[in-house]
């Protein structure tokens, strides 16, 4: 099976459009995160096992796919690694830092949250006035809001 690839460039990232985003969801999907984050070369039914999928043919079938779109490689001793953190529009969300595959909202949550605890410790007032007050409601309904989105996109993407 061919697939056939439009790159865009938008905000300096290249984004492969037509074709993997069909390969790149469920099961699939959850086979590249796992060579992701794992960062080393995995047999299929280490992979199998790790994400409890019902047969080894199951893996077979969606590294397979994965294989020919060129984001998973194999070994000479039939192992398979993910060759690289592709940017695709799916995920563009996430971050990949020594290993770690973690949204871009757990970041934007621990910046509000120490945003937040910068603005109660160092710019409190010997009287609390109605402007620091509100400012400070604010700012907590936005980190509450923050990592309630966080967790929401991490229970949707990382959870069986």
């Amino acid at each position: 099976m061919n697939y056939i690839f439009t790159i865009t460039k938008p905000f300096g990232g290249f984004f492969l459009q037509d074709g993997i985003e069909d390969v790149l969801r469920g099961k699939a999907l959850k086979i590249y995160l796992l060579l992701l984050k794992t960062g080393r070369p995995m047999r299929v039914r280490e992979i199998q096992r790790k994400l409890k999928l019902s047969t080894p043919s199951l893996v077979i079938y969606h590294i397979s796919k994965l294989h020919e779109l060129g984001v998973v490689k194999k070994t000479e001793n039939d192992l398979y690694y993910a060759s690289e953190l592709i940017k695709s529009s799916y995920l563009a969300d996430f971050m990949k830092i020594k290993g770690f595959i973690f949204p871009r909202f757990l970041f934007y949550s621990m910046f509000s949250t120490l945003s937040l605890t910068v603005f109660l410790t160092f710019f409190r007032p010997f009287y609390i006035t109605k402007t620091y007050l509100f400012s400070t409601v604010i700012m907590a309904l936005f980190t509450v809001f923050m990592w309630f989105e966080t967790y929401r996109f991490w229970k949707r993407h990382f959870s069986g």
